[in-house]
């Protein structure tokens, strides 16, 4: 479902009060990111429509600012058959964002808690 920085905020503060574990995969012509981590920090202006998010990992940290990025929420269900049984196992849901005037692409996978993770 395509969505706005509007819809996506409630879906990244819900990641931040729950401390869900988030892994981020993105990609540009040049380089490939991966990292898991949480929602550290959430700032979200409706006047200018705008927002921030800072995830925060073990290998270290990641800033987007969201400013006209285009939004897609997923949930597993949604997956192509080939990976579905796995994408429901592993993920809650995810959030796709497209960076303004061709940027890079971010996926936001909300990893599902396996018995035994402490948070």
């Amino acid at each position: 479902m395509r969505s706005s920085l509007e819809d996506a905020i409630p879906i990244l503060n819900k990641w931040k009060a729950d401390s869900s574990e988030i892994a981020v995969a993105a990609e540009d012509l040049r380089w490939h990111l991966r990292l898991r981590g949480r929602v550290s920090k959430i700032s979200f202006s409706p006047k200018k429509r705008t927002g921030v998010i800072l995830l925060k990992g073990e290998s270290g940290a990641l800033r987007l600012t969201l400013t006209d990025a285009l939004f897609k929420y997923q949930e597993p269900r949604e997956a192509p058959l080939s990976i579905r049984e796995e994408a429901e196992a592993e993920v809650v849901c995810s959030l796709s964002i497209r960076l303004p005037g061709g940027g890079p692409f971010f996926v936001l996978y909300e990893l599902r808690e396996r018995e035994g993770d402490l948070r």
